[in-house]
């Protein structure tokens, strides 16, 4: 049975916790543990959805949310692995930051030309892998019409509502999948740590001493973020 340290056993916000010695993965020198935290939480999730998704170079990936923590992770590795990334994303601010990061094509999937965006960027051909974690209803048709034939949907969320409608006669007609990816798993860790030894790493933000943890979840819902979001230890954080 799946469970995760702050969600299904307590131990996030501590200074120190036990985990399964089959869990614990060496981290390559140079590495801060701000950094480390963020390759841990979001990599495996990604790596599993490129996997599930059957990634290969050259695919066109388009990202829902590519400035989330997760998000901004798998758009991150993709690019690594040498897909071409289509970041998606409602604020302006972000999509900036998305295309300064390297991302190929930035769009707002909220256009009403946004799937017709997305086939002329990749030359009519359309998406080959979609990561829609947000779960939009009212982009999900845009999302689909910017799928191509053959292409995968994968998602890891739907915090923004989740239910959509679904055309089985399209799906099945252009050999298109939909599939979720709940978490990482050993495969996609020993994946992330040897893309992170060839030199990938994850999208961090900024960083919150532990202290000040609740100044750090007023940032999030904020939406300032563009990548992760990660805790720090220090000997101030224990002294309050």
């Amino acid at each position: 049975m799946l469970g995760l340290i702050g969600t299904h056993r307590p131990g996030a916000y501590a200074q120190f916790c036990v985990s399964p010695a089959r869990n614990v993965h060496r981290v390559p020198d140079g590495i801060s543990p701000a950094v480390a935290a963020s390759l841990a939480l979001n990599g495996p999730v990604a790596a599993n959805q490129l996997a599930q998704a059957g990634l290969r170079p050259g695919h066109w990936v388009l990202v829902q949310g590519a400035a989330s923590a997760l998000g901004s992770a798998t758009a991150a590795l993709a690019r690594h692995l040498g897909a071409r990334i289509i970041a998606a994303s409602r604020s302006p601010k972000k999509r900036e930051a998305l295309a300064a990061a390297g991302a190929e094509v930035v769009l707002d999937a909220t256009a009403p030309d946004f799937a017709s965006q997305v086939r002329e960027a990749t030359g009519g051909h359309g998406a080959d892998i979609v990561v829609d974690n947000p779960g939009d209803p009212t982009v999900w048709k845009a999302t689909i019409d910017a799928l191509a034939r053959g292409g995968t949907v994968v998602t890891s969320g739907a915090f923004l509502g989740g239910k959509v409608q679904l055309d089985l006669l399209r799906l099945y007609s252009d050999c298109q999948r939909v599939i979720g990816v709940r978490a990482g798993n050993p495969a996609s860790v020993e994946a992330l740590w040897t893309q992170v030894e060839r030199g990938f790493r994850a999208v961090l933000d900024r960083t919150f001493p532990i202290a000040h943890a609740a100044d750090a979840h007023r940032y999030l819902e904020d939406g300032s973020n563009v990548g992760r979001v990660a805790l720090t230890l220090g000997p101030a954080d224990w002294e309050v």
